[in-house]
Formats: C-alpha cells, sequence, structure tokens
C-alpha cells in the first residue's frame, strides 16, 4: 500500500536545512524529481484510448490548426510520446543559444519538450512534435516561458500563468495559430512508498504532481508520478483529445543510451 505524507504551506523558497531545523517539512528539490540524470533510459509501456467509434467529436476551446489532420488545444506531456506499445523517456542536457536546456522526449530526439534551467526555476518553453506533409502533430511556442516548477516546493504548492500558444503548422513551418491559455502545475502528495499498479514496482520517494494545460478544465488535466533521480515513472492523461490516444504509460525498466 501507498504510504502519503501531505504538507500544506506557500511557494517552496529558501534553504530546506534551515526549514527541517525549524521543525517544518522542508521543500523537495524538484529538479531531482522531474528531471532524469543525463544518459537514463526509461523504457514504458504505453495504453492507448480506444478509438471513438459512432461518435460525434465534440467541439474544442483553443488554439486551432490551419490544416486537416489530428487537432488539439495543447498537446500532452507525454513521456517519450510514441505511437507503439512501448515508449522511451529520457532527457538530454547541455548548453543551446547560450542557455542551460534540457530536452524531454525519447532517444531520437526528432520530437521534444523544451526545458530551460534557472536557478530558482525550470522554464517551459513549448514542444516541438516534427515538421512533414502528412500525419505530423502540431509544434506549441510560447511568446514567453512558463515557470513550469520552482526549484523548492512543497506538497500543496503551484505555479500558474497564463501564456500566448502559437501553433506551429509542421507543413509550413509558420505560425497557423495562436491563443491564450492558463497552465497550472501543482504538486499534490508525497509518498514514502508507492507501488505503481500496473508494473507492481515498488518505489520510494515518490510525487505525485498534476499539470492542467487548459487550467481549470478537468479534462485538460495530466497526472505525472516522478520517482527521486528517475523522473516520471507514470504518466495519465484525462484530454480526450490528445492526438497519440495515450491514455497512460509506466516504466517497465530503466536503461542508458549514448549520449
Amino acid at each position: 500500500m501507498s504510504r502519503r505524507t501531505r504538507h500544506a504551506g506557500n511557494r517552496g523558497s529558501g534553504d530546506p536545512s534551515a526549514a527541517a531545523a525549524k521543525g517544518v517539512m522542508p521543500p523537495y528539490d524538484m529538479f531531482a524529481y522531474w528531471l532524469m540524470p543525463h544518459g537514463l533510459l526509461g523504457l514504458l509501456t504505453t495504453v492507448f484510448r480506444p478509438p471513438a467509434t459512432g461518435a460525434t467529436r465534440p467541439r474544442r476551446r483553443g488554439t486551432r490548426s490551419a490544416y486537416p489532420g489530428p487537432r488539439l488545444p495543447f498537446l500532452a506531456l507525454a513521456p517519450g510520446k510514441m505511437g507503439r506499445a512501448v515508449g522511451e523517456h529520457t532527457f538530454w542536457g547541455g548548453s543551446l543559444w547560450g542557455r542551460t536546456v534540457a530536452l524531454q522526449g525519447d532517444s531520437s530526439f526528432t520530437k521534444f519538450d523544451l526545458f530551460e534551467l534557472t536557478e530558482p526555476q525550470l522554464l517551459y518553453w513549448g514542444t516541438f512534435r516534427g515538421n512533414g506533409f502528412y500525419g505530423s502533430e502540431e509544434s506549441h511556442s510560447f511568446s514567453s516561458p512558463y515557470g513550469w516548477m520552482d526549484r523548492w516546493m512543497r506538497v500543496g504548492d503551484f505555479t500558474q500563468q497564463r501564456i500566448t500558444d502559437s501553433v506551429m503548422d509542421p507543413r509550413l513551418r509558420t505560425t497557423a495559430n495562436s491563443g491564450d491559455l492558463t497552465l497550472r502545475v501543482e504538486v499534490v502528495a508525497h509518498y514514502d512508498t508507492w507501488q505503481d499498479p500496473d508494473s507492481r514496482i515498488e518505489y520510494e520517494d515518490v510525487l505525485e504532481v498534476h499539470y492542467w494545460g487548459r487550467s481549470p478544465e478537468e479534462t485538460s488535466k495530466e497526472i505525472y508520478h516522478l520517482g527521486k533521480w528517475l523522473g516520471t515513472i507514470r504518466f495519465e492523461t484525462l484530454n480526450l483529445q490528445e492526438p497519440s490516444r495515450i491514455l497512460y504509460q509506466y516504466i517497465e525498466s530503466y536503461g542508458t543510451r549514448a549520449s
């Protein structure tokens, strides 16, 4: 059984050791949970949502694409987002355009989410999903970066920001449309030990984090379980409009990749 500790608090900041000395539960180093060590590769079992049959697709709110094909207001940050039953999840860390960055994707890094590492925050700049005349997914670019996570956060802490999201046409490499969205990330719970309900693997020191791509719409929520120094060990989405139809993913094993 999973054991959970919940702690109310303000936005995490300051020295965690000083907080512990005062009897206050110290904040968590979110970089240690969200980012995977460079070179570590997670293999995820992927369960897809069955295709809708005989149903009319619901009307959507948010940005719209100018080309036919898969469309949605905001793409899920599915770890190692791939159209097969076993996905890969890894990070590439390094310097890009004079900034320290972490790219989240599979080992090919032909599709990735772009994060920038700063001392106080992890900044999210957008997502690149490839170029191609047919079948490619939309890429998203923000007018300014979203403060995805503070470096130090406690359970109950959250980040939230209104951003302008530009949808990039994969055929023309130009902006197809843009619109404003509210993004939100919240640290929901900490588990001393947590067992994945499908793999039955038990982990220690796990954070549960929720993300809304169209806050406060519940149908835009994604649920992450993050293992310390392991990154995402389980991912679930409530987004019915997610084009790859991923329902949930969970780690089955770890390996290493070439740098």
